[in-house]
């Protein structure tokens, strides 16, 4: 993740203007982590010269066609989606990211095979490739697939599109950034890279996890989820049947006035998460990334990524927003999607000190 990192910073200081659109730039940096984490190979989507072509395009291509597909009832049925030019086209797609992870599943077999010590080859892709040569019928290379798209998918754009939020909504306050400054130059004082931060440093961020808790909820990275009712329910003196299905809308449901009591449900306030309020009391009022047995598996990777990112661009630089909240434009592809630029303008803060001192003499 580091590595991903320092990347993502040298990306900044290149930019002649230090103005940047953030969707790109979180986009980049966490599809290169998760792949670098999960499958323990970067597709180098921060860099000029990147695989794109052969795994990220295909992704958010089959993204888009499998939310085309649940908005048309005709293409509920297998076989008439099968038969359909997005269908054709979503199957050719699957194809095309199936033989990049097949490619790397080739490589980490041999890998495996040359480094018998294991040295090295512990990501989450080795983990399963490990499980499948234990227990082949049981877990097959179909599983493979299926858990790394499946975390490609659900950690990629939600980290991607929290982060763009967080930046923008702590750029647009001086108040929540001077706190978390402060924080990370507690926290992170024996720190001189990214790559000192540590997991045990991350948690100590308490003031930051409120501040991703916060943008998580005013923009909930999974706006929606479709449940399935097991027994009868009772909502508000409504019965809900067995048998129905429950649209459960995360967006209302993290804005309710009842609940976020303290200040406007609307406004950018982290300290409403903070341990003396009711929020924590209230377990099933805020959950982006569901409850239950259910919930995200990727939960405490994704908090710590977020971390890992907005810490090192907060300690480098001093964020003034461009876009305002009210000029952020969303749309919905399963997934959060910010679909108008996010203009922030990045200032080294060494050099602000030293303006700073300068004009104060």
């Amino acid at each position: 993740m580091s590595a991903q990192v320092q990347i993502m910073l040298h990306r900044i200081a290149s930019s002649a203007s230090r103005v940047m659109d953030v969707r790109l730039l979180m986009d980049n940096v966490s599809l290169d982590m998760i792949t670098a984490t999960i499958m323990g190979a970067s597709v180098g989507a921060q860099l000029e010269t990147t695989n794109r072509e052969e795994y990220i395009e295909p992704i958010k291509e089959a993204t888009k066609l499998f939310v085309k597909r649940i908005m048309n009832p005709l293409h509920q049925n297998d076989l008439i989606y099968s038969l359909s030019t997005e269908g054709r086209k979503y199957a050719s797609t699957v194809k095309q990211i199936h033989r990049f992870v097949k490619q790397v599943i080739d490589e980490r077999k041999k890998e495996i095979q040359s480094n018998c010590s294991g040295q090295n080859n512990n990501n989450f892709f080795t983990l399963l490739l490990r499980a499948h040569q234990q227990h082949p019928v049981e877990f097959t290379e179909e599983d493979i697939f299926g858990e790394v798209n499946t975390f490609m998918f659900a950690g990629h754009e939600t980290t991607s599109s929290s982060c763009v939020a967080a930046l923008l909504l702590i750029a647009s306050d001086n108040r929540v950034q001077n706190l978390l400054f402060r924080e990370l130059e507690s926290v992170l004082k024996d720190c001189d890279s990214v790559d000192a931060i540590t997991v045990e440093h991350c948690k100590r961020m308490q003031y930051m996890e409120m501040v991703i808790q916060e943008a998580m909820r005013l923009y909930s990275p999974i706006p929606l989820m479709v449940k399935k009712i097991q027994h009868d329910l009772v909502v508000n003196g409504h019965t809900v049947p067995a048998g129905c299905t429950a649209l459960v809308c995360f967006t209302l449901l993290h804005n309710d006035p009842n609940v976020f009591t303290h200040q406007s449900p609307h406004s950018f306030y982290p300290e409403r998460f903070s341990p003396e309020c009711a929020i924590h009391r209230m377990p099933y009022a805020f959950m982006p990334f569901s409850v239950g047995p259910r919930s995200c598996i990727g939960k405490n990777f994704s908090i710590i990524e977020m971390k890992l990112v907005l810490a090192a661009i907060l300690r480098k630089y001093q964020l003034i927003a461009i876009t305002k909240r009210d000029e952020m434009r969303l749309g919905f592809a399963a997934v959060l999607k910010v679909n108008s630029s996010v203009l922030i303008r990045f200032e080294d803060r060494q050099k602000r000190t030293v303006k700073s001192d300068s004009e104060t003499c």
